[in-house]
């Protein structure tokens, strides 16, 4: 089951479960600033509420984002 995340400007990504980890902007010798990182909001399914309170966002503002 896929994972989702809140990024820091508001967008949502999903990222899938694979055997090896994701590629990082270090392994491609890419510089990746001081950008804030992203939120992991549904993991293994499960929205973590927590997780969306602690940026002030609701289950219900979750669940309208991902209809978009």
């Amino acid at each position: 089951m896929p994972d989702l995340y809140l990024e820091p400007g508001g967008g949502i990504s999903v990222k899938l479960h694979t055997e090896t980890g994701s590629v990082t902007p270090d392994m491609l010798g890419l510089d990746s600033g001081d950008e804030p990182p992203s939120i992991l909001v549904i993991e293994d399914g499960k929205i973590k509420e927590e997780e969306l309170q602690s940026v002030k966002k609701s289950k219900e503002w979750l669940m309208k984002k991902l209809q978009k």
